[in-house]
Formats: C-alpha cells, structure tokens, sequence
C-alpha cells in the first residue's frame, strides 16, 4: 500500500514523500525543504505517532508488537524508530537529538 500523508506540527508543515508498511515495518520519507527541527526525541515522536495514529487499523494487523519506522531524511540520513503498539509509546532507536538544516531551496 502507498501513502501520501502531511501532518501540521509545532514548527511547520511535515510532508512525507512516501509512506508505505511492509508487514510491521513502515518508511517515511520527510521532506526537509520545509526545514523542520527537532530538539529531542520526544518531540520528534509526537509527530511520528500523529502519523501512526492514522494508520491505526492497518497496524492492527501487524503480527508483532513492535512496528519499526525508516525516517530517511537527505540531511540526517536513516533513523529508526521502535512503536510499541501494546503500550502506545516510541522507543528511540536513533540519536538522542535531531537537528535538520533548512536546505538552500
């Protein structure tokens, strides 16, 4: 399945490119254009499970607790986040903190 999901956060607009599952895995791939900011993993996360919430009754089907999200981004490269489905929480699989530059463009 193919997905094109944007979702307003506190520090603009996130865009993904793509988001797709394959079985409990789903990769998103952000825009870095808008120069979005993080400054720590909570934060960030907050904007992951506004995107994973709307996918709630796909990820129901997944056969595992854990359903694992690429974030491939052209400023950070590939980071990865852990969701707990059972407990609604991230676990952080990546740096402690996030820094996307705006680009040029």
């Amino acid at each position: 399945m193919n997905f094109s999901f944007r979702s307003p956060a506190l520090w603009g607009i996130l865009s993904t490119q793509g988001l797709y599952s394959l079985e409990n895995r789903v990769q998103v791939c952000l825009d870095t254009r808008v120069g979005c900011w993080a400054e720590n993993c909570e934060r960030f996360s907050s904007v992951i499970k506004s995107i994973i919430s709307q996918f709630r009754l796909l990820l129901k089907k997944c056969e595992s607790f854990m359903l694992w999200v690429d974030i491939l981004c052209a400023a950070s490269g590939q980071l990865t986040l852990g969701f707990d489905l059972v407990l609604n929480r991230v676990r952080w699989l990546g740096p402690k903190s996030l820094r996307w530059i705006p680009s040029a463009h």
